[in-house]
């Protein structure tokens, strides 16, 4: 046998050794805890295009707005389109109706503070469970002679990108970005609000920050100033009870969804599930009416 035979045929052995190897771990599809797919690591090999079957479960984190489907054992990643079950997802589509439903349903109501309570009272009220956090100056107590009567107002919502910052009349409030010079220390999911007067027209300097996980901060008129407070008493908590209702009335509503099936286009509603102060999971295999109330 000549020398150039013995090692072509050591090669060639070593690739289907090799081929071999590969396919039994993808097999397992799990190493040390990992979820491994390694034909992903193959030239050519087409990730966009998954299937899972008999799941149809999809989660929406509030926090980044990415999208994810459950497998059974794990979370993961996909772009393009996602065959669950007899469905076809498309991940654009979904992250769309996600944060149509999450930001553009419509949140109302107005929480009214005592007659007689003026904006220098209340925030002695906050100082005297937080320590004298708020510092009151002349400008302040100004601030609550024309203030007079109050109200609480939802001012802001921060948004992931791709929301369209400012005023959306059609649900009420603004939109704005994480970073931004009214509140650089807000994060996507916060709620900025401001104690106001009874028509709104004019409003307190110090601003108020409800976070996701239910964290409840003040941000004073400088908005570098952001400390958490503790809620404690009558009105502090009434108005913190209402912010968290205002913000969570949302996953009362059922969520519509688009997909295909056998290539025709479908669009169909779901109660979800709020897990982790963030993540919302929808299951597609469990419609619902339009109007359904989901709890």
């Amino acid at each position: 046998m000549k020398k150039g035979d013995v090692s072509i045929s050591k090669i060639v052995t070593a690739i289907v050794a090799v081929t071999v190897l590969l396919v039994v771990l993808s097999g397992t599809g799990n190493l040390f805890g990992k979820q491994i797919n390694f034909f992903k690591l193959l030239p050519g090999f087409n990730n966009e295009n998954k299937t899972v079957e008999n799941l149809e479960i999809f989660r929406y984190d509030i926090t980044n707005g990415d999208v994810m489907y459950f497998d059974g054992t794990n979370w993961n990643e996909f772009e393009g389109e996602l065959r669950a079950g007899d469905k076809k997802v498309s991940y654009d589509k979904i992250r769309k109706d996600f944060e149509n439903w999450y930001y553009f349903t419509k949140r109302s109501g107005v929480f009214e503070i005592e007659q007689g309570v003026s904006l220098v009272s209340f925030l002695n009220l906050v100082n005297g469970y937080n320590s004298n956090i708020v510092k009151i100056d002349k400008n302040l107590e100004d601030y609550s002679k024309i203030l007079g009567a109050l109200n609480l107002n939802i001012y802001e919502v921060y948004a992931s990108s791709g929301i369209a910052t400012g005023y959306d009349k059609n649900v009420g409030f603004i939109f704005e970005k994480v970073g931004s010079a009214s509140c650089s220390n807000c994060k996507i999911g916060d709620i900025r609000f401001q104690i106001t007067n009874k028509d709104f027209s004019r409003g307190s300097p110090i601003s108020f920050v409800l976070s996701l996980d239910n964290s409840f901060n003040i941000l004073n008129s400088d908005n570098k100033q952001f400390d958490k407070i503790i809620v404690k008493g009558d009105l502090l908590t009434r108005m913190f009870n209402f912010i968290k209702n205002w913000r969570d009335i949302i996953f009362s509503k059922p969520i519509g969804v688009n997909y295909v099936i056998d290539d025709s286009g479908v669009f169909q509603y779901f109660c979800g599930k709020l897990t982790d102060n963030r993540y919302f999971i929808i299951d597609l295999n469990k419609g619902v009416d339009s109007d359904a109330t989901c709890r």
